[in-house]
Order: C-alpha cells, then sequence, then structure tokens
C-alpha cells in the first residue's frame, strides 16, 4: 500500500490524470474523487463525457471529454496533450480552481435536502 504521502507525490509527476470512461450507469451519476484530488494538485484531467461530472468540469475549459467507451477519442485526448503542452497548463490553471469552487457550492446544495431527508420524526 501507497501512503498518502507516496501517492500525492506519484500523482504530482504525472502529466495527465485518467478519469473513468467504460460506459455504466455510475459513470452517469457520479463525480470520482479523482477529479478533485486532479483539480486540487493543478493535473490535466481526461474523462468521458457523462451527467455527473458535466455538472462540475467543462470540456476543453477544465478538462478533456471524450465519448465513453470510445479508445480512439482517449488516445487522440492524450496525443494532443502531449503534443500541445500549453493545452495542459490551461486546463490545469486558474479555470479548474474556478470549478472547483463552484463545485463546493454544488455540494454544499446537495447537502441541504439530504439533512432535511435525514431529520428525526420524518
Amino acid at each position: 500500500h501507497l501512503s498518502f504521502d507516496d501517492m500525492r507525490r506519484r500523482m504530482l509527476d504525472a502529466d495527465v490524470s485518467l478519469g473513468q470512461f467504460e460506459k455504466n450507469e455510475r459513470l452517469e451519476r457520479t463525480i470520482p474523487h479523482k477529479v478533485f484530488e486532479s483539480i486540487s494538485m493543478g493535473i490535466p484531467y481526461v474523462t468521458a463525457r457523462a451527467s455527473g461530472v458535466s455538472e462540475l468540469l467543462e470540456d476543453e475549459a477544465s478538462c478533456l471529454m471524450v465519448p465513453p467507451a470510445d479508445h480512439g477519442a482517449i488516445k487522440t485526448a492524450l496525443l494532443r496533450l502531449k503534443e500541445n503542452r500549453e493545452l495542459g497548463a490551461r486546463l490545469d490553471t486558474e479555470e479548474m480552481a474556478r470549478e472547483a469552487r463552484v463545485g463546493e457550492v454544488h455540494l454544499r446544495r446537495l447537502d441541504q435536502p439530504l439533512a432535511q431527508v435525514l431529520k428525526p420524526g420524518r
């Protein structure tokens, strides 16, 4: 097992962070923890286009999105980042930080209805 510090160092050594690509129900309804880790560390993020992650990130502004389970599109996105370092730098700077703040607002909004559902007496 890797310690959190070792995992952080390895992620920071990476040129890109890969999200979920397999087409399944979970892909549409979740925002993987790796999104937040990548944003906070400024690592360019490539993932499948899905409703969950699209609530937080914007294709070509804060990440690169590809169609789910499209191996050719994943390869193309990775080659774009390899050949265009400016694109990767643009994806991992201010836009991602702004999107992360928006994400915090979304999460806070979700907490309120959940808290109401969990109130005693309901």
